[in-house]
């Protein structure tokens, strides 16, 4: 099939990339030319593992092409996936402003029959506003041609986006559209999940999928955070209630660990919009704004225990970060739990030195940029004449330290992990101080 992607963000380069290496003619179109530019010459404006070869490998083959021209994008495309940004405005609801674009543009160009699929995560509704919005623009023009919309939302996790897509556990699919249907049965053929199955439901069934996947994950971790710090004042360890818990088939084991925050693109963004949509239509999600509270008390966690180790006064002292994207395998930084441990160490004044292996601060608008904050290239550089190191994201690279190198660098050997990676008693045996996430008790 001809498909044609809106949008070269990680949503977009992620299908793009895959969708080549299964026989069909990709183009992707973005309104930036520089990046357009960059990406053809290979420079990708994200970090995803294997991306770079995927998308080399579909460039060079000529199934895979890049474009700022709309017109040169739709012309003869079967199928146009919408991957373009739908984020925060600032209050909680999205921001629509790329979707309704990109279907103002098609309606104003096409000039044969197709079908729109939005994989952007779109408020419950969307896809009926954005086929009213089409369907007005093509009766201006009185053009005898058909434009389906429907929703198809992606549920990829960064860092394993490629292996999921082509492994899927499920394809959903909101439109009551036969024809649509057909159509992403042929696009979707080599990458179904086992059952050979699409879900397919109404698309405010599926728009509304996306959301509440997300905000259900958000709420497991949440809990899992609020139960760490109860633990740690009692004396549980909150690995071993988690051991206990996950087996149970109701419960499954994932998103039951304990950390310093949830961040990156999907799950903050997500749960504020269901907040925000459920105004709208009267209805207040409580339990949804208290997963929200409980993880932004979360990134504070870490900044409030360095400052109670140091008799509240940071002022001055030095702090080492391990890890600044919100996950490992990842350069992405939204709403990083870093980033409010890093200021609030930097409101009491502490100086602060970070690493990350991926992140670098001239590719992330950081709030914090403005002050005393420097990026280094190596952990133990980052270390040397700190008093406290505190691990934000859990890569691999900080499992296999070098206790002994670490320890003549420190000036006080204390380590607060906020990913629970590290082994309490080899960190102890090695005369570090050590507190984690819930394991380790606190009184």
């Amino acid at each position: 099939m001809k498909i044609t992607i809106f949008g070269t963000g990680y949503v977009g380069l992620v299908t793009a990339g895959c969708l080549a290496q299964k026989s069909h003619n990709i183009i992707c179109y973005d309104i930036d030319s520089e990046k357009i530019t960059q990406i053809k010459k290979g420079n990708l404006p994200i970090f995803e593992p294997y991306l770079d070869d995927l998308i080399e490998k579909g460039f060079n083959s000529g199934m895979l092409n890049f474009t700022n021209s709309p017109n040169e994008a739709i012309q003869q495309t079967e199928v146009i996936i919408l991957c373009v940004g739908t984020p925060d405005d600032g209050t909680g609801a999205t921001n629509l402003k790329a979707i309704e674009s990109c279907a103002k543009t098609i309606a104003e160009i096409s000039d044969h029959s197709l079908t729109i699929l939005i994989k952007s995560t779109v408020p419950v509704g969307t896809c009926h506003k954005i086929q009213n919005l089409i369907n007005r623009n093509l009766n201006n023009r009185e053009v005898n041609i058909r434009i389906s919309v429907a929703s198809n939302p992606e549920f990829l996790h960064e860092s394993q986006a490629i292996k999921e897509f082509y492994n899927p556990d499920r394809v959903v699919l909101g439109t009551k559209d036969e024809d649509v249907i057909d159509a992403a049965y042929e696009l979707f053929k080599d990458v179904l999940p086992e059952n050979n199955k699409i879900l397919v439901m109404s698309p405010e069934s599926s728009e509304l999928t996306k959301y509440a996947s997300n905000s259900f994950l958000a709420t497991k971790i949440s809990y899992m955070n609020q139960l760490s710090q109860f633990a740690s004042l009692t004396g549980a360890n909150i690995d071993d209630v988690r051991k206990g818990m996950g087996p149970d088939p109701d419960i499954s084991p994932g998103y039951l660990f304990a950390g310093c925050g949830y961040g990156g693109s999907c799950l903050p963004k997500d749960v504020s919009s269901l907040i925000h949509q459920g105004s709208e239509v009267g209805r207040d999600f409580s339990l949804l704004k208290a997963v929200r509270d409980v993880n932004e008390q979360q990134k504070k966690y870490l900044p409030s225990l360095a400052s109670n180790l140091f008799n509240n006064n940071l002022k001055g002292k030095k702090v080492a970060i391990w890890g600044l994207a919100f996950k490992p395998n990842t350069g992405d930084m939204r709403d990083a739990s870093s980033l409010v441990i890093i200021k609030s160490l930097l409101d009491e004044g502490a100086i602060v030195e970070c690493y990350d292996p991926i992140v670098s601060l001239s590719d992330n608008d950081f709030e914090i940029q403005n002050k005393s904050l420097e990026l280094k290239k190596d952990l133990y550089e980052v270390a040397k004449d700190s008093e406290c190191l505190i691990i934000c994201t859990d890569w691999s690279d900080f499992k296999n330290i070098d206790y002994k190198k670490l320890g003549r660098l420190m000036k006080r050997k204390l380590i607060l992990d906020g990913r629970n990676m590290l082994n309490p008693e080899e960190v102890s045996s090695n005369n570090f101080e050590y507190f984690d996430i819930g394991r380790v008790n606190i009184n």
